[in-house]
């Protein structure tokens, strides 16, 4: 795959975490813990630097290794929100 297609793909990918993250929260009434607000905060640096990166065309390896970093470090602040709430 090009490494566009790849951008494109996360960046509606993370779109649409968040629209779903805000409709549960204000559509459906379903008050976020303190974690579930720090896993968007991920989402929003990934839709930054994709549009920044498919607006100037240039740097799309780092753009896609600095997204690998932020998604492991979204992984990990997962799993340990699925601990908590797990007891």
């Amino acid at each position: 795959m090009k490494h566009k297609t790849i951008l494109n793909l996360i960046l509606l990918f993370s779109i649409f975490a968040l629209v779903a993250a805000y409709f549960i929260q204000y559509v459906m009434g379903h008050q976020p813990c303190n974690l579930c607000l720090i896993e968007r905060i991920p989402f929003m640096v990934t839709i930054v630097i994709i549009l920044l990166t498919l607006l100037f065309k240039k740097f799309e390896k780092v753009s896609l290794i600095a997204l690998s970093l932020i998604f492991f470090i979204l992984t990990l602040i997962s799993f340990y929100h699925f601990g908590i709430e797990q007891g």
